[in-house]
């Protein structure tokens, strides 16, 4: 397993998630997390077969401390840089897990790299992708949002103030997607209420506290240079 044996001084005397099974069985049984907030991917076979649907293939190990029945244990997941240069890939493995992140009351965030070039990078990209829009109530100023959007539609300017104006930028940008559009289509001709909307994002106005931190990656067994070691 990818990065699983270096996880080790990390996770300590931890429960560890590593296969699909076993975080599948831990959010959904254990959590109570329905099945379709969990990141997934699905694989196309011959076209005699149907399509496969398979969960956490990004395969980076999570873990947990102490009674995974308990409401109080917070999970830890973690990130493996690999050499890229690039962070794109980090910024969708977020965008991946927010729908189960918005299921969590409070949850830990460890992303490990060979070198430290990329963390101050990472922090910003984790504040700004997850640890913001989970600490909003996201149903709320979706609502807000299609208020605005249905006043600028009528042209109803008046009622568009400098921070209704700013506001709604920034919402344009956030939700963007058929997905929103089906959704703004349908409240607006009154098919789709709050209510729907606040079920369609996990029926939760809490925010989530989430916990970031960096990591250098060592390599599985390599004995770590002590101040007095030899050069």
């Amino acid at each position: 397993m990818r990065g699983a044996r270096s996880l080790g001084a990390t996770c300590g005397s931890a429960n560890l998630l590593e296969t699909e099974p076993e975080k599948v069985s831990y959010f959904c049984d254990q959590l109570k997390v329905p099945m379709h907030f969990l990141p997934s991917k699905i694989y196309c076979g011959q076209k005699t077969s149907q399509p496969t649907v398979r969960y956490f293939v990004a395969k980076f190990p999570m873990f947990f401390d102490g009674d995974s029945t308990s409401s109080s244990t917070v999970v830890t997941f973690t990130y493996l840089q690999g050499p890229e240069a690039s962070l794109t890939e980090f910024v969708h493995h977020l965008q991946a897990y927010l729908p189960l992140f918005r299921q969590l009351s409070e949850f830990r965030f460890i992303y490990l790299a060979r070198l430290n070039s990329h963390f101050a990078k990472a922090k910003e990209l984790f504040n700004s992708t997850a640890a913001m829009p989970l600490g909003s109530d996201t149903s709320t100023e979706l609502c807000r949002y299609f208020q605005i959007r249905k006043a600028w539609d009528l042209r109803q300017y008046r009622s568009v103030t400098d921070g209704v104006l700013i506001f709604r930028n920034q919402a344009k940008t956030r939700f963007v997607g058929e997905r929103f559009e089906h959704l703004y289509r349908g409240w607006k001709a009154g098919r789709v209420t709050q209510a729907d909307i606040r079920q369609e994002f996990g029926g939760t106005n809490r925010p989530v506290i989430a916990h970031f931190r960096t990591e250098i990656l060592r390599r599985f067994g390599a004995p770590e240079r002590g101040p007095g070691a030899a050069g």
